[in-house]
């Protein structure tokens, strides 16, 4: 299941992800108490990243199958042109979805109402376990 919209406005994006620095890493507000993985910095992350991720948080908390909540899809568009080819001719097609991360974003969200120490700590382990499936830096937020 490759990540990626049902449908867009318009197939092929500008890339806009500015460079700016950011002084303190803002925390985004969760819906309910719970645990997120959250980014600490920019880049960008594809959608077969996400779904390796996903896979790895669904193998570790097997048992708890309503808990796992992912906030956010691939929307904006890569696109390459084939190799070999000369400049011009308009821009290229697309190529991979990804999306475009800035530090605070909430990448995954762990959401249990009745959580004890042992299902927490399974609930970091997997988190961090998913981390190094992503191309960005993260941190687990628990609240």
């Amino acid at each position: 299941m490759l990540l990626k919209p049902n449908r867009t406005k318009f197939r092929k994006h500008h890339l806009i992800l500015k460079k700016k620095t950011v002084k303190s890493l803002k925390r985004m507000h969760l819906s309910l108490e719970g645990i997120s993985l959250q980014a600490k910095t920019m880049g960008f992350v594809n959608g077969s990243q996400m779904e390796a991720a996903r896979k790895i948080i669904r193998r570790k908390i097997r048992r708890f199958k309503n808990v796992l909540r992912i906030p956010t899809i691939p929307y904006t568009s890569i696109t390459r042109k084939p190799v070999e080819v000369r400049m011009g001719k308009g821009k290229g097609n697309v190529h991979d979805w990804v999306i475009p991360i800035r530090p605070g974003k909430v990448l995954f969200e762990i959401i249990d109402t009745n959580v004890n120490s042992i299902t927490r700590a399974l609930y970091i382990k997997a988190l961090k376990m998913a981390a190094k499936k992503l191309s960005v830096l993260t941190a687990v937020v628990c609240f």
